[in-house]
């Protein structure tokens, strides 16, 4: 028999054979695969965990970052609402006269801003007032804060007259009540000895009703308070006195448009 039947006669047995169960693979090749599988199911859990906290991690620098965005933390300003259309010649919202309204001879229509003006002088608690206390030649000039009636700015002290009470009147003529007062002050024996003096000062009233010095009316030692009175509806000012000498001394004071005039 030649060759070429023998191959030929081989190839038709292997055609026709009847195929052998195949067993699988042996005990330790098994094994291997079955390694080999738990090996790939790991690393890929650990691919997906590793995934997982790259996108949390780039979540929470994203977060941060966004907190630090001024675009996002400045406020939303509104909308500019548009202003309705108005009609030539009809008046302007809110039944408020244009600014630019005038008359017939074409002058503004709109009042002007008025100044407010110093008011009259209100009664106010003298005994607990602050006042400014005229230049004068009886005690220092300065600001006195009295407190029930007194004030001490050492080596001077301060009274409101307890037994005299203001007398009120036009005393400068400006249209607007004002206040003659009795103001005690006495010092120590190295500023002029404890003798107390008599200071008669005329006040106006300020924008707030407080007062405001217009000056200094008389001064001088008694042992008694002085009366102030008011004559020529309060154009005159009129003080009787009773001085340490005795007797009755009578002055009478009128506002020349500077300061006090005495005899006037």
């Amino acid at each position: 028999m030649n060759p070429e039947e023998d191959v030929t006669r081989l190839l038709r047995g292997m055609m026709t054979a009847a195929d052998e169960p195949y067993g699988g693979p042996g005990p330790t090749h098994a094994r291997r695969i079955a390694a080999a599988r738990r090996r790939r199911r790991r690393g890929l859990a650990a691919a997906v965990t590793a995934l997982v906290l790259t996108i949390a991690a780039v979540g929470v620098v994203l977060g941060f970052a966004g907190g630090h965005d001024t675009d996002r933390l400045r406020p939303i300003a509104p909308k500019p609402t548009a202003s309705p259309s108005r009609t030539p010649g009809s008046p302007p919202p809110s039944g408020r006269p244009s600014a630019r309204a005038s008359d017939a001879n074409g002058s503004s229509s709109v009042p002007p801003t008025s100044t407010p003006t110093v008011t009259a002088l209100r009664p106010i608690d003298w005994r607990n007032s602050v006042m400014n206390l005229p230049a004068n030649d009886v005690c220092p000039n300065t600001r006195v804060q009295f407190s029930r009636g007194v004030a001490s700015l050492p080596p001077w002290h301060y009274e409101i007259a307890p037994t005299t009470q203001p007398v009120y009147g036009d005393v400068n003529q400006d249209g607007r009540t004002d206040a003659v007062v009795v103001i005690t002050c006495w010092g120590t024996s190295t500023v002029g000895g404890p003798e107390t003096r008599f200071m008669i000062i005329a006040f106006t009233g300020n924008a707030k009703g407080g007062p405001t010095p217009i000056g200094f009316v008389d001064g001088l030692q008694a042992y008694v308070d002085p009366l102030p009175s008011l004559r020529e509806n309060g154009r005159v000012i009129v003080v009787d006195w009773r001085p340490e000498s005795g007797g009755t001394l009578v002055r009478t004071h009128r506002w020349n448009g500077t300061t006090f005039v005495a005899g006037g």
